[in-house]
């Protein structure tokens, strides 16, 4: 009997890190499971959900039982960066492709990551996201912003990337796709960053000589609501968010920054830092946000910048 010499695909780990997901995580689960690639694994990583998450995930598998399905409990909350690497140490596949429990993958998502990274031989590539949800406000505020930065990111070179991203990062961590070699080599997510994961990650990629293209496809429904942890209209993110990035910036960009005589780039940081604190403060948050505005538009890097994103 002839056997089939045809190879296996790589098998693809898709890591879906959640946290008191209950509402969505089955819509997450099941546009995974109808991807075409034909070797897909799924890993939940669970970061101590309060709600019913995991009760319903495993409802989900036990539905499922031609899914290859792996849970991941964890009995502290930890934050975004631990959690998804826990998920990861628990999956098998030479590829991994992160997403959150309230978003979505298109069809055939996992396929065109494949095909984009086989066809440009790299080993990470940033899909584009399509918003949506309930938040209109938070929707067009994103889409203006990555929209933005992608025009300006996809035509640069590696090294104007490495520059670029020292200075503004709006790559979005639930369009990257990695292979394991690559994500064994940065040593995964730096969890000294629990809720600032993408500057770390990128940073390290881009540092090491690595390409992280951005493509036009759009690959992951990215939903957009009050509760996203990174939501912002121009006002307030998430506390923890925004403590992530003054400690990246403080702890890995503005050396960086220094050590490339990127001068003005750190008299721009330092002032819109100390300027977006101000909306922290618990009492006279109206005063403080004109406050804000003023110190925002008197920078000159604020124009400069628009200047640059026009080129």
């Amino acid at each position: 009997m002839k056997q089939n010499s045809e190879p296996r695909p790589p098998l693809v780990s898709v890591v879906v890190i959640t946290y008191n997901q209950q509402g969505c995580v089955v819509e997450t689960l099941d546009s995974i499971a109808r991807q075409s690639w034909p070797e897909v694994e799924i890993v939940v990583a669970d970061d101590r959900s309060t709600d019913r998450t995991l009760d319903v995930v495993r409802e989900w598998g036990r539905a499922h039982p031609d899914v290859r399905l792996t849970v991941v409990a964890s009995e502290v909350n930890t934050g975004i960066s631990a959690n998804l690497n826990r998920g990861v140490r628990a999956s098998r596949g030479g590829w991994i492709k992160p997403i959150a429990g309230d978003d979505l993958l298109v069809p055939r998502a996992v396929e065109r990551y494949m095909d984009y990274c086989t066809t440009h031989r790299v080993e990470a590539c940033v899909s584009r996201l399509e918003f949506f949800g309930t938040d209109s406000a938070l929707i067009e505020f994103k889409k203006k912003h990555y929209e933005r930065f992608h025009r300006y990111y996809k035509t640069r070179t590696l090294p104007q990337r490495q520059r670029l991203i020292l200075r503004e990062c709006l790559i979005p961590m639930p369009g990257m796709f990695i292979s394991r070699a690559l994500w064994d080599i940065i040593g995964g997510i730096d969890e000294r960053f629990p809720f600032g994961e993408e500057w770390p990650t990128y940073i390290s990629i881009l540092e090491r000589g690595y390409d992280l293209p951005m493509f036009d496809d759009r690959l992951v429904r990215y939903r957009c609501s009050g509760g996203t942890m990174g939501a912002s209209t121009g006002t307030l993110m998430d506390r923890r968010v925004f403590d992530d990035q003054i400690r990246t910036y403080r702890m890995l960009r503005r050396p960086r920054l220094l050590a490339r005589r990127m001068y003005c780039d750190v008299f721009d940081q330092e002032i819109v830092y100390f300027a977006s604190g101000l909306l922290y403060r618990p009492t006279h948050r109206r005063f403080w946000r004109t406050v804000r505005w003023a110190l925002i538009h008197a920078n000159p890097m604020t124009y400069i910048n628009r200047v640059r994103h026009a080129k």
